[in-house]
């Protein structure tokens, strides 16, 4: 499945083929998108902003500006000849990065050309795939906002993920009264957070629920963390590289892997994300 990044233009693309499998054109033929949340948008045709624009006998395309986040499903829908044709899509919240480091810092890590794009989906499923994989162990490092709803704990919100950047705004549950900040120059009493998540107060204690929007990740991120990641997509790419049928040579066993582990981190990655040697795999916030 494809990805982009939010705000891009997306290129849709389909054929259209007769009973006899040639190319050809259908009597009409539209495109409607389901956004993520099932909201949908169209159907459109050749008279839509945006359109459906007939490149060839049987070719079509539609460019569609992404706006939100998430998994987007295209659907051609064509008559004379029927027929349905779906492609979903991802949209990233992250626009010129694919994840904690670019498609370039990572061809560039690999000593691969900037200009070949044989390897180019590949490589950003891999960076993708890394990024996820240090921030399942070390908390969020892209920068994301969310809203969540969480009760008080002995006076104080623990907020779900971490590390936090900003608290932007705290409301009571049920009503969404605003809960104030403490001020530092006035000495006023209010909320306060630290970066591993504990939103406290110097006023009265927190009870029961509240609304929390605020932003996590690293800001900006370490030159150890997007080393690790450089380090982690060479790691996924070398491992891919074997082949035991003859089309690539087999490579030495990584004496740099853990084992013991579905998916192994060589210990230079771990190192440099500060984690054990051994492969715990225990999410650890700092």
């Amino acid at each position: 499945m494809s990805s982009y990044g939010v705000g891009s233009v997306v290129r849709l693309t389909t054929s259209v083929r007769g009973s006899d499998g040639e190319l050809t054109d259908p009597d009409t033929i539209t495109l409607t998108l389901r956004l993520p949340g099932g909201d949908t948008v169209g159907p459109y045709d050749s008279d839509t902003t945006p359109a459906v624009v007939r490149d060839g006998l049987g070719l079509y395309h539609l460019d569609f500006p992404t706006t939100l986040t998430g998994q987007h499903v295209a659907r051609w829908v064509t008559t004379l000849p029927g027929a349905v044709d779906e492609e979903p899509f991802d949209v990233e919240g992250i626009w010129g990065e694919t994840g904690i480091i670019s498609l370039a810092d990572a061809k560039h890590h690999l000593k691969k050309s900037v200009t070949s794009t044989d390897d180019d989906v590949k490589l950003t499923g891999m960076i993708l795939g890394a990024t996820d994989m240090i921030e399942e162990r070390i908390g969020h490092v892209l920068v994301k906002e969310m809203t969540v709803v969480v009760r008080a704990a002995n006076g104080v919100l623990i907020l779900p993920e971490r590390p936090v950047l900003e608290v932007m705004s705290v409301h009571v549950v049920p009503g969404l009264a605003g809960v104030v900040a403490e001020d530092l120059e006035t000495g006023g009493t209010g909320w306060f957070c630290s970066k591993e998540g504990v939103l406290e107060t110097s006023a009265s204690p927190f009870a029961g629920r509240y609304r929390v929007t605020y932003r996590v990740g690293r800001q900006p991120v370490q030159a150890k963390i997007r080393l690790a990641c450089k380090e982690l997509v060479a790691h996924m790419w070398r491992t891919s590289q074997l082949n035991a049928d003859g089309g690539r040579p087999q490579m030495q066993t990584d004496p740099q892997v853990a084992p013991a582990s579905s998916f192994a981190l060589p210990y230079n990655v771990r190192q440099l994300l500060g984690l054990d040697r051994a492969q715990r795999d225990i999410p650890v916030v700092g």
